[in-house]
């Protein structure tokens, strides 16, 4: 899969950059940053109508054909940009109830697949 959008500066030292990685039903995308400086910046659209699984292969397939995604990074930080998502303080965090609060605020969304995060600040 080639991507859509690729710009990429020189940037021998990973080890202190810090790896953010957006995937979305439309994409994924991939910037490194070190001390507030883009190094890199990478965006993949996923055809339309895509099923998980083939985003899935898209993203072994951007992750296999992209060596700088192997690199050592001193952080890396995932960004799940789906809709169906809800952000709970932590203090009210519970696992049993991930299920409840997305059909709170979305009604009955069928997701096959529920799954939570802990993020510290």
């Amino acid at each position: 899969m080639s991507p859509s959008f690729y710009i990429q500066s020189s940037i021998t030292d990973t080890t202190k950059a810090v790896l953010y990685i957006e995937i979305d039903a439309m994409g994924l995308s991939y910037i490194v940053m070190e001390d507030g400086v883009c190094f890199l910046l990478a965006v993949y659209h996923f055809p339309t109508g895509s099923t998980d699984e083939t985003v899935a292969a898209f993203i072994h397939q951007i992750i296999a054909d992209q060596p700088f995604l192997k690199e050592k990074f001193n952080k890396v930080q995932i960004i799940y940009g789906y809709a169906a998502t809800v952000l709970v303080p932590s203090q009210f965090m519970n696992d049993t109830d991930n299920s409840a609060l997305l059909e709170l605020v979305y009604g009955d969304v069928n997701e096959r697949v529920t799954r939570s995060d802990f993020m510290s600040k």
